[in-house]
């Protein structure tokens, strides 16, 4: 590893410390997704989304994606 490379992920090791992984599946990335371009309206959907942007902000979790997902999200429209 170069490193530039180990130093970002340094960088990025120090800003996660202390915040927990939220894995989300496909499903509720997609959720996520369709509230962002309100396709979805229901109050839990947008309280999930809601919810999940206020930890973030708040340095509480943050929501990593897998490969898998990220390459399976781009296939949709």
């Amino acid at each position: 590893m170069n490193q530039y490379a180990k130093q970002k992920r340094i960088e990025l090791a120090e800003k996660l410390r202390g915040r927990k992984a939220i894995y989300l599946d496909i499903k509720y990335w997609i959720i996520v997704r369709d509230v962002i371009l309100s396709r979805r309206t229901k109050p839990a959907e947008i309280a999930l989304l809601s919810d999940l942007r206020k930890l973030v902000e708040n340095g509480k979790i943050y929501c990593p994606i897998s490969e898998t997902v990220f390459l399976e999200l781009m296939k949709q429209e």
